[in-house]
């Protein structure tokens, strides 16, 4: 395709338009601030019109920096299930009568006390996806941004509190939504909530093993050697959308339920609307060749398991658990299935392999990955009696959250317990390095949203502080 001195690709800078549609795409050169000018704000609130956007959604999704998590595929599934009694609140944006960005929304209400106390507009998919934003073709973000909020602050009274959540750091919304919210006379909170590590990954196997170092690539080969030597052994692919896709359910809800339930902890497999979930959207991924399900058994059981998304270049690990004797886990089955995934993936071009939320140590020991961090991007409505309703909402929240963590903590204490560490750390000292840990986690709560911490607050977290 030729294209004009000037016009920028995906990835370049915000100074032009790439409009997109199924089968063509139109590159001109137009200042950002004439595009925000021509852009229209459509709002979708039923769910007969969601059911008929899949591809529109596709045609800016191709062109846009997003993830696996903002396909049609994952948000309108995640709807179906989750939804429930909020409001669906999808914001289409549109140049010149081209949709170029999406803002995938909902309206619900937060209460305290059992009292209606605010509304929260939250992203769909919020909870289960590693990674939220605005969809906006690449060249068009900041009108998009801009124009999402010029309806906020045209709005107030549909809202009190606006949360982006587990929006990356390199994603085009988070470095441009803060500025576009404050310029729409709105109040920012910004917080470091999670990281989610990543590696770059080679051209080949053996870059891979030389990648992770003498000692890394010595123990991986001894613990593939036992394996061998100790057990038949089988690697299961479940990629395609047919009947395997149930079993794959079943077995990674075996594995996954042993492991947090040996440490004490209960499955959120054990629930079967969520195992319901995760068929549909993997027989969704599975269709557009996206799922890729690797299960080690060993002596004849599923030992271990990496359910991931191969999209663009990126392998996303959803999630990865071993569970098993303790002679089987001798053979870090986990550390063994993880080098399949990624040898599987190096083998189809893959040049990214994502971990995901979390900073379990396992990422760093074995992979020496580098954090991406993720952020919360808050605002609160300007209305009359809006900052009322914020300080309610924040209490809601509060005490929502401190329910939570105590309900965390229980279930930490039963895995100190069960797992053994009360030999080695006397529990006045565990009970009194806890109470240090929430008086920390009370004061960051508080303090980022106090004027003189409203712009960059950070508090990392794991998958299983959320």
């Amino acid at each position: 395709m030729s294209r004009s001195p000037g016009t920028q690709r995906r990835g370049g800078r915000d100074d032009g338009t790439m409009i997109g549609h199924a089968e063509k795409i139109v590159e001109v050169t137009v200042p950002a601030e004439a595009i925000a000018a021509r852009v229209s704000v459509r709002v979708l609130r039923t769910d007969a019109e969601f059911d008929v956007i899949g591809p529109t959604w596709d045609a800016v999704l191709e062109h846009s920096e997003a993830t696996v998590f903002q396909t049609y595929e994952w948000q309108r599934t995640w709807w179906k299930y989750f939804g429930g009694k909020r409001t669906l609140l999808v914001l289409l944006f549109d140049l010149d009568g081209t949709t170029v960005g999406i803002a995938p929304m909902f309206a619900e209400r937060e209460r305290l006390l059992g009292l209606p106390v605010a509304t929260r507009i939250k992203f769909i998919g919020v909870g289960l996806s590693d990674y939220l934003s605005i969809i906006a073709v690449a060249g068009n973000e900041t009108a998009v941004v801009g124009a999402l909020a010029g309806w906020l602050a045209s709005h107030p009274r549909e809202w009190d509190v606006f949360d982006l959540e587990d929006v990356p750091q390199t994603c085009p919304s988070f470095e441009k939504l803060p500025a576009s919210l404050e310029s729409a006379g709105l109040r920012v909170y910004r917080y470091q909530g999670s990281v989610c590590p990543r590696i770059g990954l080679p051209g080949s196997e053996g870059e891979l093993l030389r990648q992770l170092g003498p000692s890394s690539s010595y123990n991986l080969k001894r613990k593939l050697k036992r394996m061998h030597t100790t057990y038949t052994s089988e690697v299961r692919l479940v990629s395609k959308p047919d009947e395997t896709i149930d079993r794959a359910i079943g077995d990674f809800a075996v594995i996954h339920g042993g492991r947090w339930k040996s440490q004490g902890h209960p499955s959120a497999f054990d629930d079967p609307h969520h195992r319901a979930f995760h068929a549909e959207v993997c027989r969704k991924m599975a269709a557009r060749d996206w799922l890729r399900i690797f299960f080690l058994d060993i002596a004849g059981n599923p030992a271990a398991v990496n359910f991931s998304f191969n999209f663009r270049s990126t392998i996303y690990m959803y999630q990865s658990n071993a569970h098993g004797p303790d002679e089987v886990m001798k053979c870090s089955p986990g550390l063994l299935i993880r080098s399949i995934a990624m040898t599987g993936g190096i083998a189809e071009g893959m040049r990214v392999f994502d971990f995901m939320r979390g900073d379990e140590a396992y990422k760093y020991r074995e992979w020496a990955a580098v954090d991406v961090n993720n952020w919360l991007l808050r605002s609160s409505s300007p209305t009359r009696g809006g900052s009322a309703r914020f300080l309610l909402f924040l209490a809601s929240e509060f005490l929502g959250k401190a329910a939570q963590r105590f309900k965390m903590e229980y279930y930490d204490y039963r895995r100190y317990k069960i797992s053994g560490q009360s030999e080695d750390v006397p529990v006045p000292v565990y009970a009194m390095g806890k109470f240090s840990e929430l008086l920390s986690m009370t004061a960051h709560f508080f303090a980022r949203h106090l004027p003189s911490g409203r712009r960059e607050q950070s508090n990392r977290k794991s998958k299983t502080d959320e």
